[in-house]
């Protein structure tokens, strides 16, 4: 029985853990990362994702890679990935997912399937626990790409109710989010809610791609998708939204790839106003084998490795804003003029961009004159983020 007992306490978590390693907050940059593929996750390109300014990764931690002979996993590809990221001081948001042909599974839509699933997670959480790790059920459940056949709320929600509750058996206070949702698919999100997966999640995670449209038209997504949550939350429990990937492809008739750091930044800010804490640019790197399809042209390094042209744009924003936390968006008149403040102690910085193309003339209001390049309060607004500094 003294044995059991002691076994039972190092498997959970120490009372501390979630204080020591938290969800991110609005602080800048405590809530931003980078999709990656494992094969390039090298000890070059983990410190150059840390001097970009990331704080987290976003890997899948495939079953088909762990559990190649039944019954037998193995981490031995992501162990230095994970040593890395903590040498560096990054965590890992690490997707559980996808289908393993040791069971002739493509999507564990079966009982059997379900428990196979259920075993390779709570090996996963027993290698890292205590480790900071973010486990997320899936990727994109609601798409035929990634769960093979027809997509089903109710298969996803099936597998979910089996395998939090044996990860949770391993290491009691693990953060557990999903579903890692392709856009704001709301009849597949309220049909796995209606199953009671919010039970079982510590946030909501959703993919909230808009094509080549600017990213400040998700805010009405959030609140819609903030306001079903809470429909069928459990009583009391708090449950925040994250955005788990999102990015914009610099593909032939895509975005430049100038615009491509600028809507990096102002969906991960525009965020920051909706309350979302999270925001996983997709993706670190364009495909070795890149061509002119829109997937191969995500990354915001290219195939070599080389910044591309809105890295800068993405490395400077978050060094400028570091430390400081969204406190409150200041209006001007227009929807499509945004005027974000941030706070670090005494000192505000307010960022600022306009959705015009052709840039716009506002006038700031008196509560934040004192940012104003002249004494007229008058601004000239572009679609690039500019960093104003108290006057």
């Amino acid at each position: 029985m003294l044995i059991a007992a002691i076994t039972a306490l190092l498997l959970h978590s120490p009372p501390d853990y979630r204080a020591k390693f938290p969800l991110p907050d609005l602080t800048v940059p405590s809530g931003w990362g980078v999709n990656v593929n494992l094969k390039d996750m090298d000890d070059a390109s983990i410190q150059k994702i840390a001097d970009l300014g990331a704080k987290w990764i976003r890997l899948d931690l495939a079953w088909s890679r762990v559990e190649q002979s039944k019954g037998n996993y193995d981490f031995s590809r992501y162990d230095p990935v994970m040593d890395g990221l903590s040498r560096r001081g990054l965590r890992a948001i690490l997707i559980l997912d996808y289908g393993n042909k040791v069971y002739d599974v493509d999507a564990p839509r079966t009982r059997e399937g379900r428990a196979a699933f259920a075993a390779y997670a709570s090996e996963a959480v027993k290698h890292y626990r205590h480790r900071g790790v973010i486990w997320e059920v899936w990727n994109e459940p609601n798409l035929s790409h990634f769960w093979r056949g027809e997509p089903s709320s109710a298969e996803y929600s099936a597998l979910v109710r089996v395998v939090v509750p044996a990860m949770r058996t391993v290491s009691s206070d693990e953060w557990i989010i999903g579903p890692g949702a392709s856009r704001f698919d709301t009849r597949f999100l309220e049909g796995c809610f209606q199953k009671g997966v919010l039970g079982d999640f510590d946030a909501i995670s959703i993919h909230p791609y808009r094509d080549l449209k600017p990213p400040e038209g998700v805010d009405d997504d959030w609140a819609s998708l903030r306001s079903l949550v809470a429909q069928y939350a459990p009583t009391g429990k708090k449950i925040p939204l994250l955005c788990s990937e999102w990015g914009y492809s610099t593909f032939t008739r895509g975005v430049s790839e100038k615009k491509q750091g600028n809507f990096a930044i102002r969906a991960y800010l525009n965020n920051l106003a909706a309350g979302v804490p999270l925001t996983i640019l997709y993706s670190w790197r364009d495909r070795p084998d890149a061509s002119n399809e829109k997937e191969q042209h995500f990354g915001i390094v290219d195939s070599d490795v080389r910044p591309k042209g809105g890295f800068d744009t993405v490395q400077n924003l978050l060094g400028s804003l570091d430390g400081f936390t969204f406190d409150s968006r200041v209006p001007l008149g227009d929807d499509g003029n945004m005027a974000l403040l941030f706070r670090k102690g005494t000192s505000q910085r307010l960022v600022t961009w306009t959705n015009n193309v052709m840039g716009q003339d506002v006038r700031f209001p008196a509560n934040i004159a004192w940012f104003a390049t002249n004494n007229n309060r008058s601004m000239h607004l572009t679609d690039s983020v500019q960093v104003l500094t108290q006057k």
